[in-house]
């Protein structure tokens, strides 16, 4: 498990940057897929991890990656709730309270 700090979002919704705490890496940021289905379920994006939100903003920046950030990105109001990231599947996870 692990545990959710921030989360961005384009404004269609479909992808997006997140924020959690990891055991090893600190915290860290995710370039993610939201899932069309299920709520508050999302695929990371290749693997890919970084260090910084700019990091993590440059890789849907980047000239060779298929996947555009539709408008700007939004941080999501997450309140003062304690989410935390469970994996589901292989490699679809969901966000649920602590």
């Amino acid at each position: 498990m692990k545990k959710l700090c921030n989360m961005w979002t384009d404004e269609l919704g479909i992808l997006g940057i997140l924020e959690w705490e990891d055991e090893v890496f600190g915290t860290c940021f995710r370039p993610i897929k939201i899932s069309e289905n299920e709520y508050g379920g999302f695929s990371l994006i290749g693997k890919r991890w970084y260090t910084t939100y700019n990091g993590a903003r440059e890789f849907f920046r980047h000239k060779t990656n298929d996947l555009t950030i539709n408008g700007r990105m939004k941080k999501k109001d997450l309140g003062t709730m304690n989410y935390v990231v469970k994996k589901r599947q292989r490699d679809t996870y969901n966000i649920t309270e602590k």
